[in-house]
């Protein structure tokens, strides 16, 4: 059986066209949603944005990166049992003379990292037999790409502490400075400038106001720029965004309000947190004045990956039933009146068990949202109770972040930064787990770590968050405090950093202070390959083997759909749970006339390779 080869790689915004005539090679598309780098028939990498569909390339040579982790895929070679991938600094003369890495992997995608900012790079693949080199494919050429916040003169991460042997390894995604960095502080990806889609009026670099930038298990970024929550690949080009819309009561010059939060979630919708403008009389603000202020209040909402709101929950309703200003206690009244609102400024979603869980730093508060009735089931905080007792009192203030744990337990990162103890030193900053109520037994704190490394400022007035990692420590960045570590339960630092740039006036360096620090395992937590085979078994219906690379560094599970190119044969296969750097064979049946396979990561639902079958 003959078969024609067109690969056509679509992965957000990097593709691949190779074409043969090749006894047992196969037709595959892949599309929609972050990026690699492969070359087309020319020898270039290409980099288009694409929509989720199969259509014609369009060659665009010389790719500019702004990443140094890099994943580069190339075409299947029949009778190669594995891969070599070189990369060489792009010089004069012999340019593999001196390789600068070179990766022999079973699968056609293979990442490597360690690449500097502001240079030229070329690089070769070939496939080994039996242990031998075939020849040599390319080379090819590409760049990275300069950055005021990856130049380490101007802009830095100083690590203080890098125990490999306990920390989770990975990289950390530094919001504010919209860069991403490795443990030892060299930089990975930023987001570069002119990255707009013509949307956004940015000067210079990208500042990420009130940011929940954050890589996401299907492999693109969140971020909020301006007050818009959008989604990018890694090139940072926008692929989803939360709708555009004028809330109530906003200024006519504020056409989206969205803030502090905003994720993808397991289900694949968005979460975004947003503002709506509401009169409320100044008696119950505790005003002595008559006459009304607007308010601002915060609105949860869900999309799907259409834009659709199919969820939501307003703020007003749930204080209503009590003056706003009694919400603010006795401790910070001055505050309060300056700053008219809650503040939700962090959520949390419990998928499975159906809820929701916010945190207001103004009034000191965590609340879980039953997101079936839109109830508030439970709170802690200043004057909160659970069954008529005490539940979270003084637990935390002013805090930042809010954090389910896998048992059920909830983080906070506490500021403790109280304006009323002007002239005093306020209490370090913590951060801070307590359990959930169960009966008639209230919370209760069962860990904290209060954050006192330095003799000088330990107090965050403001920002950070607790982050739990796979392996159960918890990444934690002190916000205002240009600090971000790792720590273990037993309270044992295994990484810390500070994070600083230059000073222009008289190039001393000064903090630099973070809103989150985000983990992710890598800039490819999704991604997959195929390459196939075939065996014929009648002369009506043949199987191809199939064999599915998670190329990633996370865990991932894959749907196959089989279609006959011709009649009514359908089938539909669910292959398990694939670990990171794992692969799996299938045997697939190919009806006569031959089939399409689509394989689709559950991670990312957009990411789809699609193999004809002849």
């Amino acid at each position: 059986m003959k078969s024609t080869l067109l690969v056509l790689t679509l992965w957000g915004c990097a593709i691949f066209l190779c074409a043969a005539n090749t006894p047992g090679f196969y037709k595959s598309y892949r599309y929609a949603g972050a990026t690699n780098h492969a070359p087309d028939d020319t020898g270039n990498i290409t980099t288009h944005t694409l929509a989720p569909v199969e259509q014609q390339l369009t060659s665009h040579p010389g790719a500019k990166l702004n990443y140094t982790q890099i994943m580069f895929e190339h075409p299947q070679i029949i009778g190669a049992e594995e891969y070599l991938t070189e990369v060489a600094v792009d010089t004069p003369g012999n340019l593999f003379k001196q390789v600068l890495v070179g990766k022999r992997d079973a699968s056609t995608a293979t990442m490597l990292d360690n690449f500097e900012f502001g240079k030229k790079y070329t690089w070769r693949y070939c496939g080994l037999h039996n242990g031998k080199q075939l020849a040599w494919n390319g080379p090819y050429s590409f760049e990275t790409l300069s950055n005021q916040f990856v130049d380490k003169d101007h802009f830095r991460v100083r690590v203080l502490k890098n125990d490999t042997a306990q920390n989770a390894g990975g990289l950390i995604a530094l919001d504010m400075s919209g860069n991403i960095v490795d443990r030892n502080g060299n930089y990975v990806w930023f987001l570069p400038h002119g990255n707009n889609n013509g949307n956004e009026n940015m000067q210079g670099f990208v500042t990420l106001r009130n940011n929940s930038m954050r890589l996401t298990a299907a492999g693109t970024i969140t971020t909020i720029t301006n007050r818009r929550a959008m989604e990018r690949d890694l090139a940072g080009n926008i692929i989803w965004q939360a709708p555009l819309q004028k809330a109530q009561g906003a200024k006519s010059s504020d056409i989206y309000n969205y803030h502090h939060c905003f994720k993808r979630l397991a289900n694949n919708n968005y979460m975004t947190l947003d503002l709506e403008q509401l009169p409320v009389s100044n008696a119950a603000l505790g005003k002595t004045d008559t006459g009304i202020t607007l308010v601002p209040f915060d609105i949860l909402n869900e999309f799907n990956a259409t834009g659709k709101l199919v969820w939501s929950w307003h703020a007003r309703p749930y204080f209503d039933s009590m003056p706003l200003y009694a919400h603010a206690g006795n401790k910070d009244a001055t505050m309060f009146n300056n700053e008219p609102e809650a503040h939700m400024n962090a959520f949390e979603v419990d998928e499975n068990g159906g809820y929701v869980y916010a945190g207001f730093r103004n009034i000191n508060r965590v609340i879980k949202i039953e997101k079936s009735t839109g109830k508030v089931v439970c709170a802690w905080g200043d004057n909160m109770t659970w069954n008529g007792m005490p539940n979270g009192e003084g637990f935390f203030f002013r805090q930042h972040g809010t954090t389910l744990l896998h048992d059920g337990s909830l983080a906070v990162f506490n500021n403790n930064a109280n304006p009323a103890t002007t002239g005093e030193h306020s209490p370090a900053s913590q951060v801070v787990i307590f359990t959930q109520p169960v009966d008639r037994v209230p919370s209760a704190i069962v860990w904290s770590f209060d954050c006192t490394f330095d003799s000088i400022n330990n107090t965050a007035a403001k920002n950070g968050n607790v982050d739990e990692l796979k392996n159960g420590n918890l990444l934690v960045c002190m916000g205002a405090v240009n600090r971000v570590f790792e720590i273990t339960r037993n309270k044992q630092i295994v990484w810390s950093a500070q994070i600083e740039n230059r000073n222009a006036f008289d190039s001393s360096w000064q903090k630099f202070a973070e809103y989150r620090a985000h983990y992710t395992s890598s800039l490819y937590p999704c991604y997959f390959t195929i390459q196939t085979g075939k065996t014929a078994l009648s002369k009506k219906q043949s199987s191809a083997q199939l064999k599915i690379f998670n190329d990633g560094t996370e865990a991932d599970t894959y749907n196959i759909d089989i279609t006959g190119v011709t009649g009514n044969y359908k089938k539909q296969i669910t292959a398990g749970v694939l670990l990171a750097k794992n692969s799996i064979s299938l045997s697939v049946l190919v009806p006569t006339g031959g089939a399409r396979v689509t394989v689709t990561s559950i991670n990312n639902p957009a990411f789809k390779r699609v193999v004809i079958l002849k």
